[in-house]
């Protein structure tokens, strides 16, 4: 069974393949200490900041994110199970 300890706010900062940065802040993140070094990121909680999220757009395992109709990151799925 997964607990979570604690709900609040994060905010993430993404790098483009520029070298340039955007924050999100995602709210309601919930923290579950037993996943350990793995991360659960909610798609939905993403896209409700204004972002869209692009799953496959450069291969089958990548994932682009877009915000203000403008590409902010790229980034590979990783220690997938």
């Amino acid at each position: 069974m997964m607990k979570a300890t604690v709900i609040g706010e994060v905010i993430l900062t993404i790098w483009n393949g520029k070298g340039e940065t955007t924050q999100i802040q995602l709210y309601d993140v919930v923290y579950v200490p037993s996943l350990g070094p793995n991360n659960l990121v909610s798609v939905r909680c993403i896209e409700q900041t204004g972002t869209v999220m692009i799953f496959g757009g450069l291969g089958e395992y990548n994932v682009t994110i877009r915000k203000n109709g403008s590409e902010v990151a790229i980034a590979g799925l990783r220690r997938n199970s």
